[in-house]
């Protein structure tokens, strides 16, 4: 069974597993660090650091806080990019984008010596055979529907080959791009362990930001 699979079971996550992709962009007036802490408040299982933007120490400092909070809040932490930061810093996982080497990232973990998964972006059936191949930990395909965050020039894939991709691969898939909660139980028929995205945990975290600024009200 993948190791991935196994750390679902082991957490005792509900399915279809929640992978929230942050994107603080969208809330520019909030401190990263509270932001942070608000993805782990949400409904997510898994919480991804994608803020590419922030200097390379910042982002570190921010990865070691998203460390402390995985485990308080017994959650999943992965990394977007910064394999080294994700490896040095004991982040769950480090997640590569598409045109990144998986080559070059396993090497690290093995020189490093740590068990951090190692997952990947794909957009297309070929790509996820050829990562899966490359001994990746999971893969994040998509996107299955048109983006919902972002303007894309990537035609959506569709659930007919989120479910080929599924088929063909012995590597744990998380379905991303477009996906809104009531698309969740048919992503999960395909067979993917998951389903990521920005969207809907952005809805989360500013209902969170809602009842707190309710909270300091006057009475």
């Amino acid at each position: 069974m993948p190791i991935v699979t196994n750390i679902l079971k082991k957490h005792k996550f509900s399915l279809p597993t929640r992978f929230a992709v942050s994107n603080r962009l969208v809330l520019s007036d909030l401190d990263p660090l509270d932001y942070l802490e608000l993805l782990f408040q949400t409904s997510a299982h898994i919480v991804q650091w994608r803020e590419k933007d922030l200097p390379l120490q910042e982002n570190r400092i921010l990865v070691r806080r998203g460390v402390e909070l995985a485990r308080q809040h017994s959650k999943l932490f992965f990394v977007n990019t910064l394999f080294d930061v994700a490896f040095e810093e004991g982040a769950d996982g480090a997640h590569l984008t598409s045109g990144q080497d998986v080559g070059e990232a396993r090497g690290s973990r093995e020189s490093l010596q740590v068990t951090t998964l190692i997952g990947k972006s794909v957009h297309t059936l070929e790509e996820a055979g050829r990562a899966a191949r490359e001994g990746v930990d999971y893969l994040l395909v998509g996107p299955i529907f048109d983006p919902l965050s972002k303007v894309s020039h990537a035609t959506p894939l569709g659930i007919s080959t989120l479910r080929k991709v599924v088929d063909a691969v012995k590597t744990p898939v998380f379905a991303i791009g477009g996906i809104e909660e009531s698309h969740f139980e048919e992503i999960f028929k395909t067979g993917a362990c998951g389903v990521a995205g920005i969207t809907w945990v952005h809805r989360e975290v500013e209902q969170l930001l809602a009842e707190a600024r309710i909270g300091e009200t006057p009475r």
